[in-house]
Parts: structure tokens; sequence; C-alpha cells
């Protein structure tokens, strides 16, 4: 098997980085739901206005992983506009339902794949703006819950706040 490319224009997002400031959107991997190439890398910075913030969800997701750690085809995101700004989010397998939220209006996606001849699907993944105001905890799966209701129940225990 072998990675398809079937718009002409995806190799633009080869080695150069988009910019996007769209108060929402998908992005997905070059060639997306076809398999996704070797040794590609692929950077999206999306900018929005001042006290906005940026809401992440992957919606499918197979990228090419051995284990937990992703040292072969990854995503890496971090929450600022550079490459110096803090990781909030490295993912690799099937990050399906993987949910997260910045701390700026600025965020890089990073799509990184090696040359090892293991080729996926890829990933789709949907941003959107949100009011710092408004920043609230999905809860996503049932991990997510028990552990909202273990904070809740140390609340009610102790005089002590821990946020989500």
């Amino acid at each position: 098997k072998s990675c398809i490319v079937n718009n002409p224009n995806i190799f633009l997002l080869l080695g150069i980085a988009l910019i996007i400031t769209d108060s929402y959107g998908y992005i997905t991997s070059p060639g997306y739901p076809n398999l996704y190439c070797n040794d590609v890398e692929s950077i999206w910075l999306i900018q929005l206005p001042h006290g906005e913030l940026i809401e992440i969800e992957f919606f499918d997701g197979r990228i090419n992983s051995y284990n937990t750690n992703c040292p072969y085809d990854k995503i890496i995101i971090y929450d600022g506009g550079s490459m110096a700004s803090p990781v909030i989010g490295r993912y690799c397998g099937n990050p399906d339902g993987q949910y997260l939220i910045s701390s700026t209006n600025e965020i890089i996606i990073r799509f990184l794949t090696n040359n090892r001849w293991v080729y996926r699907p890829g990933f789709k993944l949907q941003y959107k703006a949100v009011s710092k105001c408004s920043r609230t905890k999905k809860v996503s799966n049932i991990k997510d819950l028990n552990n909202v209701f273990y904070i809740f129940q140390h609340i009610s225990k102790s005089q002590y706040f821990f946020p989500i």
C-alpha cells in the first residue's frame, strides 16, 4: 500500500505552516481520509482575537503508534503561537474523543510522520473559539465522569476547591 493524495493542492500543506483565523473549522491530516504519507510535517497556527480560547476535539484518528510515548507519527499541540510554547497535547494511535482547551488565543497543531512504511488514514479534528468566561470542562467519557465525581466528593469533605 502507499499513501494517496487525491487533491493537488494538498502539497501546500507539506512542509509549511498554514495560518487559520476562522473561529470554527476542521483540520485533517494531508490526504485524509486516505492514507497519509511518510516524512511529512504539517503545521497549523490558529490565531483568534484576544480574549478567545481555542477548543479542540478529535473526531477521527488513526495514527501510527506502538506505545503511548508516540515515538513515530504524532500530533503535538502547543499552547501558544510558537513551538517554544508549552505542549498541551501529544497524540498518536487513536485519539478519538480527546478534548482540550487552550489557555491563550493561539495554538499550534503539528503533525509529524517518520519514514517507517506504516500507513494510516490520519486524523480529523474540530476547533472552535470559546470565550474565557465560558470555559468549562467537558465530560467526554466515563473516566472523566469518575474524575469529576471524585473531585466533587473531596470538595464536599473539605474547605478547598480543586479546579477541574
